[in-house]
C-alpha cells in the first residue's frame, strides 16, 4: 500500500489480473474498501472502529489485502500526519467499489426500499393519497396514533431505509424512490422530509467529532453531560474540553433527547432506536453508547409509571 505521494499518478484502469488484491479473501475487505469510499480520508483508528476491530488488528487485515501491491494496483493509499494514518481509495479501489460492490447495495437497498412501500400500502388498505399523506405528516410531525402504530412503523422503516441508502447513494435512493412511488405531490412530501434528516445528522456532527478525535476524553465529557441530564447542562461542562463548538454539542444532545422521548413514549427498546440510529449513519460505538444509556432511562421511565399506578390505586381504594 503506497502512501499518499503516489495519488497523483494514479489514474483509472481496467480491474485486471494486475489488482491481484481483487480476489483476495478476506472478510473485511469489502466493507473496509466501502468505508473508505463514504468517509475519504477517515482515520486508522475510526477506520478499525467502524469495522469493529481493534487497530492492531486493523494493520494485518491491510496486510492481508494489500499484500504484494505496490501503489500502482493497491485498492487503498494512505497519508501520514504525524504518527497517525488517513486512508483513501486510489482509482482502481474507487472503481471497484463503485462497478462490484456499490450497485449490489443499491440494488438490495432498493429491493427493501419496495418491499417496505408495498407492506406499507396493504397495512394502510390500499390506501388512498390523501392517506398516505397523513402517516407522512405523522412522521413528519413525529407523532403515531397508537391504533395505527404497525402502518405507522412501516413508513418509518421505509423512511430509514431510504435515508440509509440515500447517504450512501443520493440520486439512485431518490431514483428508485420516485420509480416506486406514482403520486408526484407524495414524493416530494418524502424529499421534504429527507432534507429535513439531513439537517437532523448534521446537528449530530459536532458530537461524534468530540468523540472520535479523542476518544476517551470525549467519553467523558459525554458521560458528564449526561450527568448534568439531557436539558440541564451545567455551564461548568465548558471548561472541561477546549476547542469544542459547546452550543453544537448542546443541540445534538436536544435532538437524542428527542430521539430517545419519543422511543420511549412509543414502548421501543434499545436494540430498536439503536438499529435507527445508525441506519441514520451515526457512528457505530457512539450508537452503542447512547444505547445503553437509553436503557437505563427507560427502566427509569417504567418504574416511575409503576409507581404512579399504584399510587393511583390506592387513591381510588380511597
Amino acid at each position: 500500500m503506497g502512501s499518499i505521494d503516489a495519488k497523483k499518478s494514479t489514474s483509472t484502469m481496467s480491474l485486471s489480473s494486475e489488482n491481484r488484491w481483487i480476489n483476495v479473501k478476506q472478510k473485511h475487505k469489502n466493507h473496509l474498501l466501502i468505508t473508505v469510499y463514504e468517509h475519504d480520508g477517515i482515520s486508522h483508528a475510526e477506520l478499525a472502529k467502524r469495522l469493529d476491530i481493534l487497530p492492531s488488528g486493523l494493520n494485518g487485515v491491510l496486510d492481508k489485502i494489500c499484500e504484494g501491491c505496490d501503489s500502482e494496483n493497491s485498492p487503498l493509499i494512505y497519508e501520514k500526519r504525524n504518527k497517525y494514518k488517513y486512508y483513501h481509495l486510489t482509482a482502481s479501489g474507487k472503481q471497484y467499489v463503485e462497478e462490484q460492490l456499490i450497485s449490489v447495495k443499491g440494488k438490495e437497498s432498493e429491493s427493501e426500499l419496495a418491499a417496505y412501500w408495498n407492506s406499507f400500502q396493504s397495512k394502510a388498505e390500499h390506501a388512498s393519497d390523501e392517506r398516505l399523506e397523513h402517516f407522512l405528516e405523522q412522521y413528519a410531525k413525529m407523532e403515531e396514533e397508537p391504533k395505527e402504530k404497525e402502518v405507522q412503523d412501516l413508513i418509518n422503516g421505509f423512511m430509514d431505509c431510504l435515508f440509509s441508502f440515500y447517504l450512501s447513494m443520493p440520486k439512485d435512493a431518490l431514483g428508485a424512490m420516485e420509480n416506486i412511488i406514482t403520486s408526484g405531490k407524495i414524493r416530494e412530501q418524502i424529499k421534504t422530509i429527507v432534507r429535513d434528516k439531513i439537517a437532523d445528522r448534521k446537528i449530530m456532527e459536532p458530537l461524534e467529532k468530540m468523540i472520535t478525535e479523542k476518544t476517551k476524553d470525549g467519553y467523558q465529557l459525554l458521560d458528564s453531560l449526561w450527568e448534568h441530564t439531557l436539558v440541564r447542562q451545567s455551564e461548568s461542562i465548558r471548561t472541561m474540553g477546549e476547542g469544542y463548538d459547546w452550543e453544537a454539542v448542546r443541540r445534538a444532545m436536544y435532538k437524542i433527547e428527542s430521539d430517545m422521548l419519543r422511543a420511549i413514549m412509543n414502548f421501543q427498546d434499545a436494540e430498536y432506536l439503536r438499529e435507527r440510529w445508525i441506519r441514520n449513519g451515526m457512528n457505530v460505538h457512539l450508537a452503542h453508547y447512547l444505547a445503553e444509556k437509553y436503557k437505563y432511562l427507560l427502566l427509569q421511565y417504567e418504574w416511575n409509571r409503576e409507581k404512579r399506578d399504584s399510587r393511583d390505586e390506592k387513591l381510588q381504594k380511597y
